[in-house]
C-alpha cells in the first residue's frame, strides 16, 4: 500500500529519474495479467537502478517507511529483497498503473 508517509521519498525518487520513461514502460504491461504488479515493479527497478546513487537517500527513506523502521535500521535491511518486496506490493504498483492509465488517456 502506498501511504502518505511514503509520498515524500517517492517524490524525491521520481524527481531524479525520467518519470516519462517509467510511465511509458508501464503502459506496456498487460494489466489483465496476474503478474502485472511484478512486471511493473521490474520495469521500475530497471529504470531506477542506473540512478541508484542519486536516489539512495530517498530510496532508504521509502523502504524505512514501508518496513516501519528507522532510517538507520533500514540501512541494515537486505536492499534487493526489500525493494523487490515493495515493488511487488500490489497497492504500491497500483499507483503507477493508474498513473500510466491516466497518462495514456491524455
Amino acid at each position: 500500500m502506498l501511504t502518505f508517509a511514503m509520498i515524500k521519498p517517492l517524490g524525491g525518487i521520481l524527481k531524479r529519474i525520467d518519470v516519462a520513461s517509467v510511465m511509458e514502460a508501464i503502459q506496456e504491461v498487460d494489466l489483465q495479467q496476474p503478474t502485472a504488479a511484478e512486471q511493473a515493479g521490474r520495469i521500475i527497478l530497471t529504470l531506477v537502478l542506473p540512478k541508484v546513487e542519486d536516489v539512495a537517500d530517498d530510496l532508504t527513506r521509502l523502504c524505512a517507511t514501508y518496513k516501519g523502521v528507522t532510517y538507520d535500521e533500514a540501512l541494515k535491511l537486505n536492499a534487493i529483497g526489500t525493494i523487490k518486496e515493495l515493488f511487488s506490493e500490489a497497492g504500491f504498483v497500483d499507483f503507477f498503473k493508474r498513473a500510466a492509465q491516466s497518462a495514456s488517456l491524455k
